[in-house]
């Protein structure tokens, strides 16, 4: 199934036109960039401590300010050569991390700026950059986060949030949502053991099958144009990947709300149609 290696995340303009993070603040060696983030969390977690979680848009927008730094650092840093932290969802598969990836699950960090935001109330543009930082660190970093519960977590926090009937996904943030849903499946499809990880993780209080990703997902399958397209290729890779694993197929086959065969017939007719179909 070579032709999955051409699915990847497409979007309008291209990857340079989306803006969705500011460029690196940082160069140096990896020692600096540490002491940089660290800089960045101390300012971060001063604003976080706080009692009142509705705090002034003045702690707003330097906890955003910041929280982009920071992550551009995550963002850029290569593997390090120590064990993995025990932070780490899996046992014994994850790649040795770097110093800042080490601080970030030992501190919690992700998880405590997102729950942050939930609680003081999660606005229209906090949102949809939340939403484009962690698609930038899933597509651009050099290590596999998803693999790391720190990074897993507030993620699918972020994406319950997406999926509550109360705040849900504004149209104008439509567009982000699904490149992040297809960034996850990618790499889902380079990762497999990402997938039960994410069954394993997701947040119980979205229904009893936890399949969070498809059910935001779904609803985008029959859309025209990229956002279609790009929601198509990410439920394609979604079911090629469990079809490896008897475990998840059979998970995703007795708890989900929709019939696999049924809608991964939907879109090969749909992608033959529009002849775009990646076979």
């Amino acid at each position: 199934m070579s032709w999955l290696s051409r699915l990847t995340p497409r979007g309008p303009g291209g990857r340079s036109s989306r803006n969705v993070a500011p460029s690196s603040p940082c160069t140096a060696d990896p020692e600096t960039c540490l002491m940089v983030f660290e800089n960045h969390w101390r300012q971060v977690s001063w604003v976080l401590e706080q009692r009142d979680p509705s705090s002034s848009s003045d702690d707003l927008t330097a906890v955003r300010n910041h929280t982009d730094q920071m992550l551009c650092l995550l963002a850029e840093e290569r593997p390090g050569e120590c064990e993995g932290p025990p932070g780490a969802v899996t046992s014994g598969n994850v790649p040795p991390v770097g110093p800042i990836l080490d601080l970030v699950v030992t501190e919690n960090v992700l998880e405590r700026v997102v729950q942050w935001h939930l609680r003081r109330g999660l606005d229209t543009d906090s949102q949809g950059a939340l939403l484009k930082l962690f698609e930038m660190l899933i597509g651009q970093s050099q290590q596999p986060l998803l693999q790391h519960k720190a990074v897993l977590q507030p993620l699918l926090g972020l994406l319950g949030a997406c999926a509550e009937p109360q705040l849900g996904c504004p149209p104008s943030l439509e567009n982000s949502l699904v490149l992040l849903l297809n960034q996850i499946c990618v790499s889902m499809a380079r990762a497999p053991a990402v997938l039960e990880l994410l069954f394993r993780t997701a947040p119980a209080q979205h229904g009893p099958t936890n399949l969070l990703i498809f059910s935001l997902l779904v609803p985008f399958i029959h859309r025209d144009g990229a956002i279609g397209q790009q929601a198509r290729d990410a439920l394609l890779l979604v079911m090629a990947t469990s079809a490896s694993n008897q475990g998840v197929a059979r998970y995703i086959a007795e708890n989900s709300y929709f019939c696999p065969v049924r809608d991964l017939f939907h879109v090969f007719i749909f992608n033959f149609c529009l002849g775009s179909s990646p076979i």
